[in-house]
Parts: C-alpha cells; sequence; structure tokens
C-alpha cells in the first residue's frame, strides 16, 4: 500500500479525522492567486471557521503574515476550499488499527515506540514508530510501510 493509500485507509477508520474542526487541514481555493494550505484555528458557529494559512517556508514569515495573515472561510460554501483532514498522529494510528480488528503488540523503548505484529506463519515482526514526531507523515519510509502493510 502507498503512503497516500495508508493515509486514505486511515480516514476511513477513523472518520473523525476528517471533520472541520479545530487542526484540520484545508487547502483554500482562490480565483486571483494560487490554492494555498491553511489549519483551522477556530469555529464561529453558523458554518464560519477562521484559518490560518501555512508559511511557505521558503518565504519570510513576518512578510507573509503582511501579505496573507488570517481569513475566513464559510462552511456553507463548499466550493471555497477542500478538507484535507487532521494530522495523522499516535492516537488516530492506534484508533485506526483498532477499526480495523489489527492486533499489535506496542513497546515503548528509549526514545520511541515499537509497533510489533504477529504475521500468519507466527514470525514477530515490528516497525520503530519516533516518538519525537508525532505525525504519520514524518516517521520512516519503513515505518509508512509497516504500518501500510498492518491496514491492508
Amino acid at each position: 500500500m502507498t503512503h497516500e493509500e495508508t493515509i486514505k485507509r486511515i480516514q476511513k477508520l477513523v472518520p473523525s479525522v476528517m471533520e472541520l474542526e479545530f487542526g484540520c487541514d484545508v487547502k483554500l481555493k482562490y480565483t486571483s492567486r494560487k490554492v494555498r494550505n491553511a489549519k483551522v484555528l477556530a469555529h464561529y458557529g453558523g458554518g464560519k471557521y477562521q484559518v490560518q494559512e501555512r508559511i511557505d517556508s521558503s518565504k519570510n514569515e513576518e512578510e507573509y503574515e503582511q501579505n496573507y495573515g488570517h481569513c475566513e472561510i464559510t462552511y456553507y460554501e463548499p466550493d471555497s476550499f477542500e478538507i484535507l483532514g487532521k494530522p495523522i498522529t499516535l492516537s488516530v494510528l492506534c484508533l485506526a488499527l483498532e477499526n480495523n480488528k489489527t492486533e499489535v503488540i506496542l513497546t515503548i523503548c528509549s526514545d520511541g515506540m515499537h509497533i510489533g505484529h504477529f504475521d500468519q506463519k507466527g514470525y514477530y515482526t515490528y516497525c520503530y514508530w519516533n516518538l519525537s514526531k508525532d505525525n504519520f507523515n514524518d516517521q520512516s519510509e519503513e515505518t509508512k510501510t509497516f504500518i501500510g502493510g498492518l491496514l491492508n
């Protein structure tokens, strides 16, 4: 399973990841400038949300804030944005594994966590989850591949 397929599988197993609320990533669609990634900061009620556009690492942060900063999106105008979902954290991954009925053994080690599994032949295999990086996207390629295999 590819990384993108694994994320889609996790989003299917844990639908709350795709709810439009604080911490959700969205893609804003503008007619006058490029599509920009943003994160939901607040919900005002009545379908209105405040979002902060993500800072492009190639730009000066202060200049970026002056030019873009905060803006509002309205939930009732779905054509103005696309929901990308909340980050896939270790807790979200654990919910996905539980909802997938995947039995795993979690072992905390000095600087991370091993996510282990007995395969059909009885062999124990595991991957390493770096606890200093809680986002699935920031984990090693080996870990992403292993998790994809568990959710397949």
